[in-house]
């Protein structure tokens, strides 16, 4: 497999799609950057955005859901947290 990616900055691709290398890794990985033109705030909550991901987690059997908070001004103790549900069988267990 080959590792891909591209920039993407107000709604319009900055470059082209580019194969950065060989991988072993599958899946998608999205990093969100919000731009201050486009949002009217770029504070989001990251309690907020866990609970809802963590929500998207158990919805969507097999997959994993990480959420990092690389903020410089953070002021939490948590800065990685990532969710995996298998089904039903592994809640009830």
């Amino acid at each position: 497999m080959v590792s891909l990616t591209s920039r993407i900055r107000a709604r319009h691709s900055e470059d082209r799609l580019k194969q950065t290398g060989k991988t072993r890794k599958r899946g998608t990985k999205i990093t969100f950057k919000p731009d201050p033109q486009i949002f009217d705030s770029i504070e989001f909550s990251f309690d907020k955005l866990s609970e809802r991901l963590r929500e998207k987690a158990f919805l969507n059997k097999g997959i994993r859901i990480t959420i990092k908070d690389e903020r410089k001004s953070r002021k939490v103790t948590r800065i990685l947290l990532s969710w995996r549900y298998r089904g039903i069988r592994q809640a009830s267990q």
